[in-house]
């Protein structure tokens, strides 16, 4: 696993593991923090995140006051209302999932408490990706399983000579573009609005996506804490899943390369390592931002973070 931070301000990866009972899990991810100050926050949850997450797989223990602010404030049941779309028929995946859920509350609930921490005005998104190397231990499904809120992304990149397939998106942005029934809820029950944008507003605050951790002063508005959890296979058809690289990284990356592009560098530097390959994206991405000019009322060149973190399963 490597990852690559040309120009990280409040954006920061981490990659560790967590040790449960019975299975050693990877658990790797991105944030990309937004507002003032919001270095600090990333930087505490970079490292408290992981920490929960260890946490939860050993003693689960739901943040129940959190839950119930998120009912009687954002208008949504954390236990209930994510249902269809995050758990499995399959028990392993359904806990990890529920594991994953209860960790980014602890995280949020934990930086809310500490007055060290801007967690009221500032925020950040996050990608975790979690999974067992041993595909042999009969307590694990032999899953990848994500968890995220706001609008970093990740994918994995298929890299055999002759393999057509597209790129396989392992999230999608929670904005009111891509969650129509979070749009729907900000808007019918909860105290918030979303301007013409996509900007979802509480009073003179406002925030381009409908989830993330931290920014709790608009938890009245209806954006909240709780991922959206999915689990993908880790098997190939053909056996060479190892060739396959996951990317995970902000929008200073997806702004100004597609996945096609993105997909396209790592086929042409397929020999390159995680590291040398993060390097390439992230000075492919720098070098597209500059082709944009300057902005209409400065001299500068706009820049947004640049991180991503490369891995293979």
């Amino acid at each position: 696993m490597s990852t690559k931070e040309l120009a990280p301000g409040s954006a920061i990866t981490f990659t560790t593991t967590t040790t449960t009972s019975q299975t050693v899990y990877n658990v790797v991810g991105v944030m990309d923090g937004h507002g003032r100050k919001a270095e600090r926050l990333t930087d505490f949850l970079s490292t408290h995140l992981p920490f929960c997450i260890e946490q939860q797989f050993n003693h689960p223990q739901p943040v129940t006051e959190l839950e119930e602010q998120i009912l009687r404030l954002a208008k949504f049941d954390s236990l209930h209302d994510d249902v269809a779309t995050t758990t499995s028929t399959e028990d392993s995946t359904s806990h990890v999932h529920q594991v994953l859920r209860n960790a980014f509350h602890q995280a949020h609930w934990d930086a809310m408490q500490n007055k060290e921490i801007p967690a009221g005005r500032c925020g950040t998104t996050c990608i975790v990706c979690v999974w067992n190397d041993n595909d042999d231990n009969d307590n694990d499904d032999g899953a990848l399983h994500v968890a995220h809120v706001g609008d970093s992304r990740a994918y994995r990149f298929l890299m055999e000579n002759d393999d057509d397939d597209p790129p396989q998106a392992l999230t999608t942005p929670t904005t009111v573009q891509n969650c129509l029934k979070d749009r729907q809820r900000i808007e019918k029950a909860c105290e918030g609005r979303v301007d013409d944008n996509g900007n979802v507003w509480y009073g003179p605050i406002g925030i381009a996506m409908t989830r993330a951790l931290g920014d709790s002063a608009m938890l009245r508005a209806g954006v909240i804490p709780t991922p959206v959890t999915q689990s993908f296979s880790r098997a190939r058809k053909s056996d060479s899943r190892e060739h396959d690289r996951i990317v995970l990284a902000t929008d200073g990356i997806w702004d100004v390369l597609s996945v096609t592009k993105v997909q396209e560098i790592l086929r042409d530097h397929r020999s390159f390592s995680n590291q040398e390959v993060a390097e390439v994206l992230a000075s492919q991405a720098k070098l597209a931002w500059a082709a944009q000019g300057p902005g209409f009322f400065d001299d500068e060149v706009k820049c947004d973070d640049i991180t991503c973190l490369v891995f293979h399963l």
